[in-house]
């Protein structure tokens, strides 16, 4: 029987895995990928105990499960979670927007299911299959229904992996990530709009440089982990007014840069632009030295080993 089930091989799923089965000897894995090059990569690695690319072996008596799937995936692997997997088994997902998974967890699974939205804040390391969570942030997003234990577990879990556990409000989170992750690619697409439909373009692609880089700029595909453009349609109408507050925020910035730059022209001065980037890269070095809290009581002793030991004995003796 399978105590932890891990729903997609990428990169941060097979990094949660190699913690769990590093911090947890006690627990069975099982690794599912639909792609049988990657579930041929997880059993050469040696993390798992089984990987399968059949979700219904993975799931089967499953007491967590982890979904680490594109944000367009999340919505089928929840559904199908909901109906394989045993009723009181705890799930969490690692999707980079949370509002849309808490609205399709919702959905799809029982009420007797307890399901926590995770988000871990990684940078891609030099192994190309893995990434590093130690020191990462833990992103937690529930709704005040969530039982204790689910929290307890996925808390648990974020540790195991040496990263630091932060509760979010769903819609905070995903307005902050809009504003990090996604603002800076349609930033990046709007100057490149602003120059191809220019009349001119047609001389000026042929002056291109490499960081007028059409694909990544304007690419809909994302890696594991990451956000793509594509994904601002899950959030729907009702959850994308704080993109339109972004946004807002980048026109007001252009806007008094181009006023900068016109009172240079009329004072006979250029803008400093290395003052500028040096004070850009003073705020994004600037950390708080505030840790994050966890408000819920108690969370800190929940040890995964003994809830994954204490599951298994619950279920041997009904």
């Amino acid at each position: 029987m399978a105590d932890v089930a891990i729903i997609g091989l990428g990169p941060v799923g097979l990094s949660l895995a190699q913690a769990t089965t590093r911090a947890f000897s006690g627990a069975a894995v099982i690794g599912f990928d639909p792609d049988k090059s990657r579930v041929r990569r997880a059993r050469e690695a040696g993390m798992f105990d089984s990987v399968t690319d059949r979700l219904s072996m993975a799931l089967a008596g499953a007491s967590l499960v982890v979904v680490d799937t594109p944000l367009r995936d999340a919505p089928a692997a929840l559904e199908s979670i909901g109906r394989l997997a045993p009723a009181s088994c705890i799930v969490t997902d690692t999707c980079s927007l949370k509002r849309p998974v808490l609205d399709w967890a919702a959905k799809f699974l029982p009420p007797s299911m307890g399901f926590v939205g995770g988000h871990l804040i990684v940078e891609q390391s030099a192994d190309a299959y893995m990434v590093s969570t130690a020191g990462a942030t833990y992103c937690l997003v529930c709704d005040a229904s969530t039982s204790s234990e689910a929290v307890g577990v996925v808390t648990a879990l974020a540790s195991a992996a040496g990263a630091k556990p932060l509760f979010i409000d769903a819609d905070e989170h995903d307005s902050f990530v809009l504003a990090s992750c996604l603002l800076p690619k349609i930033a990046n697409g709007a100057a490149i709009d602003a120059v191809i439909r220019s009349s001119a373009w047609r001389d000026i692609q042929n002056l291109r440089s490499d960081l007028f880089d059409l694909t990544a700029s304007s690419s809909l595909a994302a890696d594991s982990g990451d956000v793509s453009l594509s994904d601002i349609a899950s959030l729907g109408v009702d959850n994308v007014g704080p993109l339109v507050f972004w946004i807002e925020r980048l026109e007001g910035e252009l806007k008094s840069l181009r006023e900068s730059i016109v009172r240079g022209l009329a004072a006979g001065e250029m803008v400093d632009f290395d003052a500028l980037t040096r004070e850009r890269l003073d705020l994004l070095t600037q950390r708080s030295s505030a840790q994050p809290k966890i408000e819920r009581s108690g969370v800190r002793s929940l040890i995964l080993g003994d809830w994954l030991t204490n599951r298994a004995k619950q279920r041997r003796e009904t």
